[in-house]
């Protein structure tokens, strides 16, 4: 049987984003006399240094309308390039063995903010990054999730804010997580109307 294996994003999104990477394939159909599984096995290859032999993970399927199949969170796997074999077991035997290469890449820290001003509105910007998907900002102690931009920047709308000192955090979001803090602060003061005009020469 030949196994469609892919990296399945599952956002929960309330006051923070959290990322769920799950290593997930085709269902095994229900049929009196198909071959199910009881459990799938993933083989994560050697890299020194970052591991210096294969490490074998085992998993139970999960259940589906369709039949069973793998659900295998990846989330703790390491940074850089994995490459896993994973395969297929029941009572009488044991599947061959197929290949799934994944990158793990960390959200780096935010860099550029600036405040832009836009037709009348102030935003919260931040430099694009590379696989972003969202943004959790805290100003003044008040947590908010944004959508990144397609670049993946931070674009967040600051109209309504108070006058006054604010201090901000950023943490980028991607698949595997969230970055270290970028912390950011600004003081909102509108200027007041000239006074005493006149002509100089």
């Amino acid at each position: 049987m030949k196994y469609l294996l892919g990296i399945m994003l599952s956002f929960m999104i309330a006051t923070t984003a959290l990322a769920t990477p799950l290593l997930v394939c085709d269902p095994y159909p229900y049929e009196p006399d198909g071959a199910m599984p009881d459990k799938f096995g993933v083989t994560l290859k050697a890299d020194p240094p970052r591991i210096p032999e294969d490490q074998t993970f085992y998993f139970n399927y999960a259940l589906h309308t369709d039949g069973a199949a793998i659900v295998a969170n990846l989330v703790n796997f390491p940074v850089g390039e994995n490459t896993l074999d994973v395969w297929a077991e029941n009572v009488w035997d044991v599947s061959p063995k197929v290949s799934f290469v994944f990158t793990k890449e960390l959200p780096g820290i935010s860099s550029g903010m600036a405040l832009v001003n836009v037709d009348g509105v102030v935003f919260l910007t931040t430099d694009p990054q590379d696989s972003i998907t969202h943004y959790r900002v805290i100003v003044n102690g008040t947590e908010y999730v944004v959508e990144a931009e397609e670049d993946g920047s931070l674009r967040a709308s600051l109209d309504g804010i108070e006058d006054g000192i604010h201090s901000v955090e950023i943490y980028a979001i991607n698949l595997w997580g969230e970055s270290n803090l970028a912390p950011f602060g600004f003081t909102k003061s509108v200027p007041s109307a000239p006074k005493n005009l006149l002509l100089s020469l």
